[in-house]
């Protein structure tokens, strides 16, 4: 990316924002950053769009035509249905090097934030010069929090207006396995109006007052037409626990709608009232939620909308900052001993189940004149820790049968789940193997053990063919073992950034060896165990009666790990991965 620029001008009641970009594609290899799409909405309308091919020395070869551009509803993986459009269009030429450039304006009507600006396109391109220009009426009030950025530039005021610039660069870099969230790693302007109007008034200065314009443009959105009222009050006669009713209602939820994926950013603030969701049976997480407050209001159950950064990376809020910074909700249900989370976009997850993409971080409650901030559960061990169990069958001919019972949390359970509840057959066939950590191995059969809907455990069970886990030398022999369930780390001059485990990583692994070691004794220590500041590791290994067990565990809670440190934290977890492999037996020679 040789240049990319972003203008931002407000009069106060409207925004513009202006993307102007100039790439140069060095070879066919960059073909995929030749193809645009540029997202809008009803919010933010696409009121410019132009672009042009160019050689390397700035002549014009062909410029971006209507026939180019293609119209259509924007889509994601996680969606059956979007609001937002999309135009699509490529600019590729088949004489390297050439230049693309590309311009798009958005207007906002109304809105609610500024930018929250970084100096990357794509993270995989090196940005030359970036720069934000963000002009403003003279007595327009508003915040900034700049980060890794010095350079900034006042322009002179002009007819009652002011500007600001900043300039910078991104160097693109290799990234590593659970590093802090990306947005942490680069220079960024965020810029919030402190004042707004958005649907109705309201204001950033303080998170109450925010949590309270939350409130009032969702007044009168959770009424249940009385058909549904009538299902409800079907599906709860007789039932008075609160508990009961909570998870009978979130099971209807579950089973009678469907997500649909809206970015807040393109989608707005505003919930879709309860009946809409009635009548259509989707709805986004703002849309479900307030629907699922409607149920709980009917049923006299108060519950709290709560705001929050979502993702498995965990963004953290400037709390000193009060604006916009969220691009998820679902629902808390304060109890009187107990507060019940409700995900409400998900149709597999248990309630009270604050899974990793919402766990461990904060997320503001709304609550009428009391909105704050608070800090989400986090998972616990117990919540991951995952139980693998291994019985290996005699060999037969240099194969061997393995029977496996995989008893699955956290992570895994979240990923084994959904891929069992949404995938098609032809997909399950080609994808249960990333759920078992052997290698070269044909699996003859698997099934996935039917639980409670509400559990946070998922079962699986295989039968697996493979080698001799058994190799002999002279009077020694070595059995091998499978690999543990943990990331794969790189080697220290790979490490570039702290390690961030934001998630207990747990797991117990019994494994059952059937062999004739007749006149056989262990070679290792029977028990090695490996403690650090970092975790702990435990092997125990039992010869006896022909048989071999080998039981394992290992965590490693949540935790920051400097860089400095991580030659520390390497080592440790290099010597629980070799120590975890094999077990070497011998002849007893008495």
């Amino acid at each position: 990316m040789l240049n990319y620029d972003t203008e931002i001008v407000t009069d106060g009641k409207k925004l513009w924002k202006n993307y102007n970009l100039k790439l140069q594609i060095n070879s066919s290899d960059d073909n995929e950053y030749c193809e645009f799409e540029i997202p809008y909405s009803e919010i933010s309308k696409l009121i410019q769009l132009s672009g042009s091919i160019k050689d390397i020395n700035g002549n014009e070869i062909r410029k971006l035509s209507k026939k180019d551009i293609i119209t259509s509803s924007y889509f994601s993986n996680i969606a059956f249905y979007s609001d937002n459009m999309l135009k699509r269009f490529n600019l590729i030429h088949n004489q390297y090097p050439y230049i693309i450039e590309v311009s798009f304006k958005y207007e906002y009507s109304s809105f609610i934030n500024i930018i929250n600006w970084s100096p990357i396109w794509d993270s995989d391109l090196s940005t030359n010069k970036a720069t934000l220009t963000f002009t403003y009426p003279s007595n327009y009030q508003f915040n900034k929090r700049t980060t890794g950025i010095d350079s900034i530039e006042k322009l002179s005021a002009n007819e009652g207006l002011k500007s600001i610039k900043w300039c910078s660069k991104y160097e693109k870099f290799k990234r590593n396995i659970l590093m802090p969230p990306f947005s942490t790693l680069n220079p960024s302007v965020r810029i919030a109006p402190i004042y707004f109007n958005y649907i109705n008034n309201g204001n950033f200065e303080s998170w109450k007052n925010f949590g309270d314009w939350e409130i009032e443009i969702s007044n009168g959105l959770d009424i249940l037409p009385l058909q549904e009222q009538l299902i409800i009050d079907k599906l709860t006669n007789g039932i008075t626990d609160p508990k009961k009713i909570i998870t009978v209602l979130y099971h209807y939820l579950q089973d009678n709608n469907r997500y649909t994926f809206v970015e807040i950013d393109f989608g707005g603030m505003q919930p879709y009232p309860a009946d809409y969701v009635c009548k259509n049976r989707y709805g986004d997480c703002k849309a479900l939620s307030n629907y699922m407050k409607a149920l709980l209001k009917y049923k006299q159950i108060e519950s709290c909308p709560v705001l929050v950064c979502a993702g498995k990376v965990i963004e953290k809020i400037d709390t000193t900052f009060p604006s916009q910074q969220f691009n998820h909700v679902f629902l808390s249900v304060p109890l009187p001993n107990d507060t019940i989370w409700l995900e409400c976009t998900s149709n597999t997850s248990a309630p009270d189940y604050l899974g990793t993409f919402t766990q461990n971080r904060k997320g503001l409650m709304i609550s009428n004149h009391k909105s704050e901030l608070v800090h989400l559960p986090a998972l616990r061990t117990e919540d991951c820790q995952n139980i693998l169990t291994y019985n290996y069958n005699e060999p037969q001919d240099d194969k061997t049968i393995i029977e496996t019972c995989f008893r699955f949390r956290g992570n895994e359970f979240e990923s084994l789940n959904r891929f069992y509840k949404h995938a098609t057959e032809n997909e399950k066939e080609g994808y249960i193997d990333q759920f078992i950590p052997l290698r070269n191995i044909k699996i003859n059969n698997w099934v996935i053990v039917p639980i409670h809907r509400d559990s946070s455990t998922i079962i699986l069970k295989t039968n697996i063919e493979t080698g001799t886990p058994y190799s002999g030398i002279a009077n020694f022999l070595r059995i091998d073992h499978p690999s543990l369930v943990l990331p794969t780390f790189e080697r220290e001059r790979d490490r570039h950034f702290d390690v961030l485990i934001n998630c207990p990583i747990s797991s117990i692994d019994s494994i059952f060896y059937s062999y004739k070691f007749n006149e056989m004794i262990l070679n290792d220590k029977d028990t090695i165990s490996i403690d650090s500041k970092y975790g702990h590791f435990e092997m125990k290994k039992i010869l006896s009666n022909q048989a071999l067990t080998i039981i394992r565990k290992v965590t490693i809670p949540t935790q920051t790990i400097p860089l400095d440190e991580y030659a520390n934290f390497y080592k440790f977890y290099q010597d629980i991965l070799a120590s975890s492999k094999t077990t070497t037996l011998k002849t007893n020679n008495h």
